[in-house]
């Protein structure tokens, strides 16, 4: 699976976490370009980035045109989806106490579910053989899509964890003599 999002991780970030640092940049007004602030230089570095892992095009091109033709594409989006019904379980499992969180769960795993049934729409029609000759045209923003796509797939799966009580301390709860017993084995 990792093989067809490779170009995904090395471009996507490069590209919008540059996108992220124009923000801040724009923030901090002028200020955001002297070196008082470390803005400019996590610009300047993020810059290189683009540079470092090439070009955004030419993974775009690789990622529409070879990785996720012919179906490819089918087991990423069965695991997005697998991590939206995971969601929903542990939504489904929380304390009554913990109503916010399980909406705000359950909300992030529909939002998940609307985006991959849209990214497999999308590749369906750009990985289709009628659509060969203009596809790549698009294959930049395709990149995007599924980029975004994924970054909402590891946000759902983070949330998932966050919402998740804390396992017991060890030996929590175990009567005095199992701990003994347990030390005695080592």
């Amino acid at each position: 699976m990792l093989d067809s999002i490779i170009e995904v991780v090395k471009s996507w970030p490069s590209e919008w976490c540059l996108e992220a640092n124009k923000w801040a940049i724009q923030v901090l007004g002028g200020s955001g370009y002297v070196h008082d602030y470390p803005v400019e230089q996590l610009y300047r570095d993020n810059r290189l980035n683009m540079i470092h892992e090439g070009t955004a095009g030419v993974h775009a091109n690789t990622l529409l045109g070879r990785k996720l033709r012919d179906g490819r594409a089918a087991p990423l989006f069965a695991q997005m989806r697998a991590s939206a019904a995971a969601a929903d379980e542990e939504a489904a499992a929380l304390p009554p106490d913990s109503r916010a969180e399980s909406a705000l769960l359950r909300e992030l795993a529909g939002s998940l579910r609307e985006a991959v049934a849209r990214a497999e729409s999308v590749t369906e029609v750009l990985t289709s053989d009628e659509a060969r000759p203009v596809a790549l045209v698009n294959a930049h923003e395709y990149l995007n899509l599924v980029g975004h796509t994924v970054v909402g797939w590891m946000w759902l799966r983070l949330a998932t964890a966050a919402a998740r009580p804390p396992p017991p301390p060890p030996g929590a709860g175990a009567p005095r003599h199992e701990i003994c017993r347990k030390k005695k084995k080592l």
